[in-house]
């Protein structure tokens, strides 16, 4: 599932404001409502941000130690040595 946090960010901004434009002609169980609404989206927005924050950071770790084996760093080395002079030498 795809999160667009800028976009939910939005839409609760555009709540808030129907909320605050709207203060005084809502019914009592239309303004509660409102209110819940707003609470549950606002909580669910922190709570992708939270796991948005701690989630890069394990993949990252996860994704460095996968890619980088012990030596291989070193066995790409020459053959980036050997395709530089052979363009060298090419020339």
């Amino acid at each position: 599932m795809v999160v667009n946090l800028g976009l939910v960010k939005g839409i609760i901004d555009t709540i808030e404001m129907l909320e605050e434009k709207t203060q005084g002609n809502l019914t009592a169980p239309e303004a509660n409502f409102l209110a819940n609404t707003l609470y549950e989206l606002r909580m669910g927005y922190v709570r992708a941000i939270s796991r948005q924050e701690v989630t890069p950071e394990a993949e990252t770790k996860e994704e460095t130690s996968a890619e980088e084996p012990e030596g291989e760093s070193s066995d790409n080395a020459p053959e980036a040595e050997a395709t530089t002079n052979e363009g060298k030498n090419g020339s």
